[in-house]
């Protein structure tokens, strides 16, 4: 015997997705910025300092953390005196130490999109 299904409120539902995607989108855009900016403070606070230079040019911008002083490569990546690595020295240890908190705060920030949205009732 064929069992026969009545969905309601389905396209209430498909209207309201593209509001839910938009939300969820713009909440995960201000939760990575704030972990570039967390990158960016554990990176600064870590730098090796002679003038202070490297560490002022240590900044967060959109969802990356950068260090711009000319010779950041050098001290990032290993060369005149700094110690060679592809994961990096200061920004790859900073952006891994915050990793798991950034993927803590995405999951709750998601929740309480989840929650706070207005979905369709029937």
């Amino acid at each position: 015997m064929p069992v026969k299904v009545k969905v309601r409120g389905l396209a209430e539902l498909q209207a309201a997705l593209p509001r839910f995607a938009n939300r969820v989108d713009q909440q995960m855009t201000q939760t990575e910025r704030w972990a570039a900016d967390q990158a960016a403070q554990k990176a600064r606070s870590n730098v090796p300092r002679r003038t202070g230079y490297l560490a002022a040019s240590t900044s967060a911008s959109g969802h990356t953390a950068s260090m711009d002083a000319p010779y950041a490569t050098f001290v990032e990546f290993g060369g005149r005196g700094h110690p060679h690595t592809s994961s990096g020295n200061v920004l790859g240890p900073a952006a891994e130490e915050t990793e798991p908190v950034y993927q803590q705060r995405a999951e709750l920030d998601t929740n309480n999109v989840i929650r706070g949205f207005s979905w369709p009732r029937q």
